[in-house]
């Protein structure tokens, strides 16, 4: 019966992560700090289960990418990373700063890569600052995003699981 309901709900968070991710496509680009709140459902699902949130994870990613491109990339290597890195760091008991740091360093790697390697441009175009820069630019994004997020999804986390799942 446990794993029915941790998959039931990883399915429910599957598709709340999409909805939010997506909605600056379908409405307009005014709904793009909404798509930052597709962290919380994978964050709270990983909490959970480990492997029903990575899953969770994959899915909606991949949904993602069938709606829009661009959308899956920022949620495949910024959103979602960073949900299943501050979960799983804080599922493994590490203490909020060291799993904070942690998240940080996973999601400077994958803005990195979606930067340099795939050619996304994060900060909207080719900056005309040295790649030293540009990676210290990233890497203080992060380590902000990781704190505002670590802390924004913990709080969300306690509510759902003790007020709204009552688990």
């Amino acid at each position: 019966m446990r794993k029915v309901k941790y998959l039931t709900i990883g399915g429910l968070c599957t598709a709340l992560a999409v909805l939010f991710q997506v909605m600056p496509v379908f409405l307009t680009e005014a709904a793009l700090p909404l798509s930052i709140l597709s962290i919380i459902p994978i964050y709270f699902v990983t909490r959970l289960n480990s492997r029903i949130g990575f899953q969770a994870y994959i899915a909606s990613g991949l949904l993602i990418m069938f709606i829009t491109v661009h959308e899956g990339l920022i949620f495949f290597f910024a959103n979602g990373i960073t949900a299943l890195s501050l979960a799983t760091f804080t599922n493994q008991k590490r203490s909020k700063s060291l799993c904070i740091v942690l998240s940080t360093i996973v999601l400077t790697c994958s803005l990195l890569i979606l930067n340099f390697s795939i050619g996304f441009p994060l900060f909207g175009g080719d900056l005309s600052i040295s790649y030293v820069y540009q990676s210290l630019l990233i890497l203080s994004v992060a380590f902000i995003y990781s704190i505002i997020m670590g802390y924004l999804c913990e709080f969300t986390f306690r509510i759902l699981k003790t007020r709204v799942f009552a688990l």
